[in-house]
């Protein structure tokens, strides 16, 4: 039976276990079970959470969280503010060459859609962007976010890290940071409209929560949908929603179950910001991890 035919009891939410971002291993000797790592809780904690649930609470810096707030901020401010003939300047289409941009999904999302490589080649380049405050934003985001997920994968599954790391040395990166912005301007027949359930391709994907809540996590444990937005504010003061995806499924041979994931409507608009740490499974040997 699929996960997602099995009986699901309604969503919820409640206060998981949260990690110090900041007390776990920063080098290879910490993780490295050849090496005799000492003993790390937080290190312990982060890798059962995801192992049983797919999901976890990471509690950042003031600092690093002050830097997702001012790009979700940002975020939104384009989406509100951001004219059509302005958000038509940077849409997406036909500027495949630069991987970055607006993107005019369905009527009830818009998105800012920036592929990591992409935004660090063409920084300088300022009309690509809608603003140098909002390029300075969504740069310092992924900053922040590429350290946090490239930190945690090294420490859950270093075979995958060390994949993540040979190609970004070949030049490569398909890793991509998202500003997403529902509408939500009349109510949907079906309530997950915004974004049904489904698995993240990549590795590992993060963000903190959004404006309005809605992103709901399947706890495969207690069977349930877990409000995490609600969950992260509620539990954490300078929290990052982090799960796991289907590349590190793969890597790790099932030993991290990806999180199957959706957004809900509500009664008001919501603008959220998430990083997936990907691979480009074209160069990489995924299919040896596969057998």
């Amino acid at each position: 039976m699929l996960e997602s035919e099995r009986p699901i009891k309604r969503a919820r939410h409640t206060h998981h276990r949260i990690v110090n971002f900041a007390a776990l291993p920063d080098h290879n000797a910490a993780i490295d079970e050849a090496e005799a790592p000492k003993p790390c809780t937080a290190l312990d904690t982060l890798r059962e959470e995801l192992r049983t649930r797919g999901f976890i609470i990471l509690e950042l810096q003031e600092d690093q969280h002050a830097v997702l707030r001012g790009a979700l901020q940002e975020g939104r401010r384009f989406f509100d503010a951001a004219t059509p003939a302005e958000k038509q300047r940077c849409v997406l289409d036909g500027r495949t060459d630069y991987d970055l941009g607006f993107v005019a999904g369905a009527s009830r999302r818009e998105q800012w859609h920036l592929v990591r490589s992409a935004a660090l080649a063409h920084c300088e380049e300022e009309a690509l962007w809608p603003s140098q405050t909002f390029q300075r934003c969504m740069l310092g985001a992924i900053g922040v976010l590429d350290d946090v997920a490239t930190r945690v994968l090294r420490a859950v599954c270093p075979q995958a890290h060390q994949e993540v790391q040979r190609q970004r040395e070949a030049g490569g990166d398909i890793s991509v940071l998202d500003c997403f912005h529902y509408s939500n301007a009349a109510q949907a027949a079906d309530r997950y409209a915004n974004c049904p359930e489904h698995l993240d391709p990549g590795f590992l994907t993060l963000g903190p929560s959004a404006d309005t809540p809605g992103l709901q996590i399947l706890d495969t444990i207690e069977g349930s949908w877990v409000d995490v937005d609600i969950d992260c504010d509620s539990s954490s003061g300078h929290g990052v929603i982090l799960f796991v995806d289907e590349s590190l499924e793969a890597y790790s041979k099932g030993a991290f179950k990806a999180a199957r994931h959706r957004v809900c409507d509500s009664n008001a608009s919501r603008t959220s910001l998430l990083y997936e740490l990907r691979l480009d499974t074209n160069q990489s040997n995924l299919q040896h991890y596969l057998g």
